[in-house]
């Protein structure tokens, strides 16, 4: 059998939205490491080049311009959102999902 950690034990039993509970763990662990969000950001700019410094990250954002809530969000200085982590475990993305989220990040 497995090693099993407390964490993975209880979200197994008692939470029915894991995404969340990844997301706002990321979030807490990008809060307080700045190693921890620094090798995020390092793994993102792989694919994000222009993706600028110092951003913060907001779990469940929810916008009323779109209505979309997007897992992860960061926030740049002067309020741009240049990039969204949306989690999935076991779903696919929402028919919504990767459009309003793209016109987020590029925000038209």
């Amino acid at each position: 059998m497995a090693a099993e950690t407390l964490l993975a034990h209880l979200t197994g039993r008692f939470v029915t939205q894991a995404e969340n509970l990844a997301t706002e763990s990321l979030a807490f662990l990008f809060a307080r490491y700045p190693l921890a969000t620094g090798a995020f950001e390092r793994f993102v700019g792989a694919f994000h080049a222009d993706l600028p410094g110092s951003l913060k990250y907001w779990p469940q954002n929810w916008s009323a311009d779109d209505q979309s809530i997007p897992d992860l969000v960061g926030v740049a200085v002067g309020g741009a959102q240049p990039l969204v982590v949306e989690a999935k475990f076991w779903a696919g993305l929402t028919e919504n999902q990767p459009v309003t989220h793209f016109c987020r990040v590029v925000r038209l």
